[in-house]
């Protein structure tokens, strides 16, 4: 295929992927160009806009191991949110003490449970956080002739305590496929314009926890396969609801106890399954890049995307210098 030069400029226009910009009439691709092979490293470190249920649930994993009466004071104060009247009340004044009393319950248990804790929050956040992208750029031509491009993300890699998980196909999902997007190439410098890249960042999250996460940080959960066992183990409702029952009024209230401790479990897990599930709905980036291009198009380095890492709707962050740095190769030849 022969390239359409205007003075020293290849210039490949296309229409903003998703409709995010206008494309002025461009259509599919009928004719390749170039396929890239894109290999993204993103660490975003830059603050995510807060008020939403995912800096909720953070904040809730935060919340588990940060005094020093914890995590049994949480777990006290967990469960007394869902003691009915007038045991609540009778409990309330008591969270200090009960807290302290749970807590040789925990520590009997899982020794290290603040530790395990506090690595299950810094395991969500790495998911989220720095991981790996592989994608495929497709510039080609339309029917009439004009230039045209689509982006589609291919594999996520990332890691945890120095074990790497690798998502690709089936395992990220049905993704949908961004394309016109314009793209220009001009003295040796290749510019792909702004356009929507979408991330099922729920299901990277998810399997991250499961896989990674949890079997480095669940010392006392041998058999524990997802958050939800992990978050059940950590409360040990059986254990404490007999102990906070007699302070509190007498061992006849044990089952309503051990039914709050388990009301204040599964809120936990829903409310990490309801942030996933958002994730997945609205996770993926606005992207803007630049790199230095090779004489004959087939490598790209020294890339940079700038733009935007979007988690919901609410919870954004920018993509700062430096954390998201790109390196691309034509499909099908070696970097």
């Amino acid at each position: 295929m022969t390239s359409r030069n205007v003075g020293s400029r290849l210039v490949l226009l296309a229409c903003g992927a998703l409709g995010a910009l206008g494309c002025g009439g461009v259509g599919p691709k009928v004719e390749d160009y170039k396929q890239y092979t894109v290999t993204t490293s993103f660490n975003v470190q830059s603050d995510f806009e807060e008020d939403s249920s995912v800096g909720k649930v953070l904040n809730l994993l935060r919340d588990f191991g940060d005094e020093p009466q914890d995590p049994g004071k949480f777990v006290v104060e967990r469960v007394i949110d869902y003691l009915p009247t007038p045991l609540d009340a009778a409990a309330s004044p008591l969270s200090g003490e009960l807290g302290g009393l749970v807590n040789q319950s925990l520590y009997a248990a899982i020794p290290d449970i603040v530790d395990e804790v506090k690595g299950f929050g810094q395991g969500v956040a790495n998911t989220v956080r720095v991981f790996e992208v592989e994608s495929v750029l497709d510039v080609g031509l339309d029917a009439q002739g004009r230039y045209t491009a689509s982006h589609q993300l291919k594999k996520v890699t990332f890691g945890f305590r120095d074990v790497r998980l690798v998502l690709e196909g089936a395992e990220l999902g049905p993704v949908a496929v961004p394309d016109c997007i314009p793209v220009e190439i001009d003295d040796g410098v290749l510019t792909v314009e702004e356009h929507e890249l979408p991330l099922p960042v729920g299901s990277i999250v998810s399997k991250g926890i499961n896989r990674l996460v949890i079997p480095a940080v669940a010392g006392a959960c041998g058999g524990c396969v997802s958050y939800v066992d992990l978050i059940a183990t950590w409360l040990q409702c059986a254990a404490i609801a007999g102990e906070i029952a007699e302070k509190i009024d007498t061992v006849d209230s044990t089952p309503l106890v051990l039914a709050a401790c388990t009301q204040a479990s599964n809120e936990l897990s829903g409310k990490l399954t309801e942030m996933i599930a958002d994730l997945d709905r609205n996770g993926g980036f606005k992207l803007k890049g630049g790199a230095s291009i090779s004489a004959d198009g087939s490598t790209v380095t020294g890339g940079t995307w700038s733009g935007e890492y979007r988690l919901t709707e609410k919870v954004k962050a920018k993509l700062e210098s430096g954390s998201a740095a790109f390196v691309a190769q034509e499909l099908g030849k070696a970097l």
